[in-house]
């Protein structure tokens, strides 16, 4: 009996290596974007990723913004492209805004689960 116990939990932790290990991410490598720039021409999509970073001080905590850049060709392979050239790990609920030029936002919309404000911009 004592045997089989043991064999039954050395197979269960077995399994447990071999199909359920967790996907590791270092914080370093997770990017939390709040703001879109989305600017429409005829070919492409030239887009802009606002990363908000906390830091704490003693003075209480401040905000520094890093900015993402890329062409796009396609909206839809948008949180692929900038994953595959950043080597980041890009995390887009906290995403509030948007500003675009584009008169066809609904494919953003739809990506964002409509949670955002849109502003329109010239140009």
């Amino acid at each position: 009996m004592r045997k089989i116990i043991i064999i039954l939990i050395v197979l269960s932790f077995i399994t447990i290596l071999l199909f359920d290990i967790p996907k590791y991410s270092e914080l370093n490598n997770i990017s939390v974007i709040d703001k879109i720039k989305v600017k429409c021409h005829q070919n492409y999509y030239d887009v802009t990723l606002r990363e908000v970073t906390l830091y704490r001080r003693d003075s209480g905590v401040t905000f520094r913004y890093n900015y993402y850049e890329n062409d796009v060709k396609n909206l839809a392979n948008l949180k692929e492209d900038y994953s595959d050239k950043y080597h980041k790990i890009f995390y887009y609920d906290k995403v509030k805004y948007l500003e675009t030029n584009c008169d066809n936002i609904d494919v953003l919309k739809k990506m964002f689960n409509n949670k955002i404000i849109i502003n329109k911009i010239k140009g």
